[in-house]
C-alpha cells in the first residue's frame, strides 16, 4: 500500500538539497549510481539521492523479476510514481528503475568501464546487465526521447543547463509488451 511520505521527505530535506527543479538519471545496475552519490560532498547536504534507498524509505519494494507477473507490475508502477512524486518535490535522483518511468537522461557507461564494475559485484551478472543496457538504451531512443550519456557528469551538466519540464503528464508511457529485449 502506499503511505504517507511527509516524514521520510522531511528526513531527507535535512541530508539533501531540494531543488527547485528535480530530475531522475537513470542507470543499469552496476554503472556507479550508489558510488557517485557516497561520494558527494561530506561537509553539507548532497545533491543526488540514490534510487534505491529514497524508493526503501518510502517503503517501496521493487524488485527485478519476470513479466507479466502482476507483483512486478504492480511494484515498478508504484516505484515510477513515487520516482515523479520525488522530482515534482525538487530531489535529484540516481536510479535504476524503469517501467513506465520517463526519467530527464539515461547513463549508459562505455561498454569496457561498465563491464568492470559489474566484474567487481558479486549480486549481478554481466550477461543481465546487457540485457537491461540493451532495454534502456531501446526505450530511451524510441518511446522517451531523453538523451543519454556515458557519464553522470555529463548528464548533469545537461539537465543543470536544459529548461524544466512543465508539470506530472504525460512523463510516463511505456508500451512494454513492444521491446524486444
Amino acid at each position: 500500500m502506499f503511505s504517507n511520505g511527509n516524514k521520510i521527505y522531511k528526513k531527507f530535506d535535512k541530508d539533501y538539497v531540494k531543488h527547485k527543479t528535480g530530475y531522475v538519471i537513470i542507470a543499469p545496475p552496476g554503472s556507479g549510481k550508489s558510488y557517485f552519490v557516497r561520494n558527494q560532498s561530506k561537509d553539507k547536504k548532497k545533491n543526488f539521492i540514490d534510487g534505491d534507498v529514497l524508493l526503501k524509505q518510502l517503503g517501496v519494494d521493487w524488485k527485478l523479476g519476470k513479466f507479466p507477473d502482476p507483483d512486478f507490475i504492480l511494484s515498478y508502477k508504484r516505484a515510477d510514481l513515487m520516482l515523479e512524486q520525488s522530482r515534482q518535490y525538487g530531489y535529484r535522483i540516481l536510479t535504476t528503475t524503469l517501467w513506465e518511468f520517463n526519467g530527464d537522461a539515461l547513463v549508459l557507461p562505455k561498454l569496457s568501464d561498465h563491464k568492470k564494475l559489474v566484474e567487481k559485484r558479486k549480486d549481478i551478472n554481466w550477461k543481465d546487465v546487457q540485457q537491461l543496457r540493451k532495454r534502456f538504451e531501446w526505450f530511451a531512443k524510441k518511446y522517451f526521447k531523453i538523451p543519454i550519456f556515458e557519464t553522470f557528469d555529463e548528464a548533469i551538466e545537461y539537465l543543470n543547463k536544459k529548461k524544466p519540464d512543465k508539470g506530472f503528464s504525460n512523463r510516463m508511457f511505456t508500451p512494454m509488451n513492444k521491446c524486444p529485449y
